[in-house]
């Protein structure tokens, strides 16, 4: 009896260090994985900051170099008109912008022209960043900080650029007040809190607006208020893990934080912050431990059916070839299912391979099918011309396809930029042309459609900020895609309306078929509702359209309207349209690159 319990205590032990491995080897690959997952996505709330933040880099180097402002500062004294017409200028562009304050000082911080608004703005900041920022726009520099006040619940990007005149150094200032707020509002929750801190650890902006303003200590694991209140919850660790050389906190009950949170860093050098991301790892532990949970049962299961057998080996020896026999019986099920469960995820590893195949097939095929179409449609049309001794035509098709040939290449190399999130060459770009390109790629749909099409805009040149090759794609599956829309319908009508602002180029392209299902969702990858006309769509035309344009730094969006939908598309002036524009208001000023 003794040697039975030995074994059953030798199982038991068995049982739990298995399981406790096991426990630790699945958690620390799945929270491996998470922390992969959660640097991409860290990384992409970055770039969505950053991004936000160079149109007001742009904004105030612009500004800088705006020949308004230097006539201000060669006008007499006394003279208030070009002061005026300046803070006119002042205004609409804060309304443009949505920002919280521009104005123009002069080298001693004197102001020449703020914008005004409704709300009596705030004075600039506190006297020693003030000076950094003048300092860094007189030496030519950007000068940008970030100023936060709880007491007040401000946070507010600071740009500043020196304006040049005459003169070989800056001889004003333009200040650019952003107040992150706005920002922060078009941020998505995501399943992470991220903050972004300053060099003093204080929290600037967050996804989780109840963290802003916190105080992070990396050392003791704390984020809180800086003099704690009655009301501000303190996020306080009270253990601190390191496993796999991830750094794991455990923080007390909140809303916006998890009570066990992955902790994921990343330094952006170019804003002065550091960006932090608490990951949820509850899930992580529950999938862990029903994977533990079930070795330790099996172990259990094994050791309760070895005891019972180790106990009746004293009563039954004549039974024992009978259980031996059992027993390997049992050990063959259990490699067969072993086997068959191997085999079962081989499958599935090996259909998930040829889906992801599939799809990109299918995406290469949506993004080549019109320009192949067009070049066998040329090819046949050059036949017939030799053949009837039309030479010129002939050659004219010929280059066609030629063009054509070398416009797949680089639909393959965009293709492959997209997936690599590699931005192309932005350049001043005809925007007539780029439609007048599409319409001939689509027009053989079209025809078969059965649809009209109508262009709501002249023969003239219009320049934007794109790329050629890039700019005629966009088109050709927004055009495709309202072809789709309005085969079923009775009224098959797809209009291309082009019109300008102050800062952009718009084009609507809208068609008169039932709407889009779900409009906010359209731009997603993979989203698709083309079923059953066995030529179902990948969903990735117009989620590559989004990010095409976005490396133009432009806008896309989709809505629908009592009949149909309509897309628009927003593309920044051409620098040539911008020159044109510049001269009609006598300037002469080299408009300023768009890097700083």
């Amino acid at each position: 009896m003794r040697d039975v319990v030995t074994h059953a205590m030798l199982l038991l032990l068995l049982g739990a260090v298995s399981a406790y491995a096991a426990y630790q080897v699945h958690f620390g690959g799945a929270l491996s994985e998470r922390a992969a997952t959660s640097e991409l996505r860290l990384q992409q709330a970055v770039d969505r900051l950053l991004g936000q933040l160079d149109i007001y880099k742009v904004l105030v180097n612009e500004m800088a170099a705006n020949e308004q402002a230097s006539a201000m500062l060669r006008a007499p004294a006394g003279t208030d008109a070009a002061e005026t017409a300046l803070e006119r200028k002042l205004a609409r562009i804060r309304l443009s912008y949505g920002l919280q304050e521009i104005g123009v000082y002069d080298r001693n911080r004197n102001a020449f022209a703020i914008s005004k608004s409704i709300v009596r703005p705030r004075p600039i900041p506190d006297a020693a960043n003030t000076r950094e920022l003048f300092a860094a726009a007189l030496e030519g520099r950007l000068g940008f900080f970030i100023h936060l006040s709880p007491e007040r619940g401000e946070h507010v990007a600071y740009f500043s650029r020196g304006i040049y005149d005459s003169a070989p150094s800056p001889t004003a200032v333009v200040l650019v007040a952003v107040n992150l707020s706005d920002l922060e509002y078009n941020w998505q929750a995501g399943p992470e809190a991220v903050i972004f801190v300053t060099a003093a650890n204080r929290v600037a902006t967050s996804n989780r607006p109840s963290l802003r303003y916190r105080v992070l200590d990396e050392a003791n694991a704390r984020l809180s208020a800086s003099a704690p209140a009655a009301d501000a919850p303190q996020h306080t660790a009270t253990a601190v893990k390191t496993i796999n050389g991830h750094r794991l906190w455990k923080l007390p009950p909140s809303k916006d934080l998890p009570s066990e949170a992955l902790i994921i860093s990343q330094d952006v050098p170019r804003i002065g912050l550091k960006a932090h991301a608490f990951v949820d790892i509850k899930p992580l532990r529950r999938a862990a431990l029903s994977v533990a949970t079930f070795i330790a049962s099996v172990i259990l299961a094994i050791g309760v059916i070895a005891v019972l057998i180790a106990l009746q080996r004293r009563n039954m020896r004549r039974l024992l070839s009978l259980e031996e026999a059992a027993n390997r019986r049992l050990e063959a099920r259990v490699a067969e299912r072993t086997l068959e469960l191997q085999a079962a995820q081989d499958q599935l590893v090996q259909a998930s391979k040829m889906t992801a195949l599939g799809q990109m097939s299918a995406a290469i095929g949506h993004e080549l099918n019109q320009p192949l179409a067009a070049i066998l449609n040329f090819s046949d049309n050059g036949a017939k011309f030799l053949a009837g001794g039309r030479t010129e035509e002939a050659r004219e098709n010929f280059g066609r396809i030629s063009k054509l040939v070398a416009r797949i290449d680089r639909i393959i190399t965009n293709l492959r930029g997209f997936a690599r999130k590699e931005a192309g060459a932005v350049e001043t770009t005809d925007l007539v042309d780029a439609i007048h390109g599409a319409t001939d790629l689509v027009r053989p749909r079209l025809d078969r459609a059965g649809a009209t099409l109508i262009k709501a805009f002249g023969d003239e040149p219009i320049w934007v900020q794109a790329g050629p090759v890039r700019l005629q794609q966009i088109f050709v599956n927004l055009l495709t895609n309202a072809i789709d829309a309005v085969e079923a319908s009775n009224r098959k009508e797809i209009r291309i309306a082009v019109r300008e602002t102050d800062e952009w180029i718009v084009a609507d392209v809208s068609d008169t078929g039932g709407g889009a299902a779900e409009p906010e969702r359209v731009f997603e990858p993979f989203y698709s509702t083309k079923t059953g006309r066995g030529e179902d769509g990948t969903g990735l035309g117009l989620s590559i359209t989004f990010e095409v344009v976005r490396q133009f730094g432009g806008q896309i969006t989709c809505q629908n309207r009592e009949l149909g939908a309509v897309f628009e598309l927003r593309l920044r002036r051409g620098r040539k349209q911008r020159a044109e524009i510049a001269g009609d208001h006598q300037t002469t000023t080299r408009l300023p690159e768009a890097a700083e």
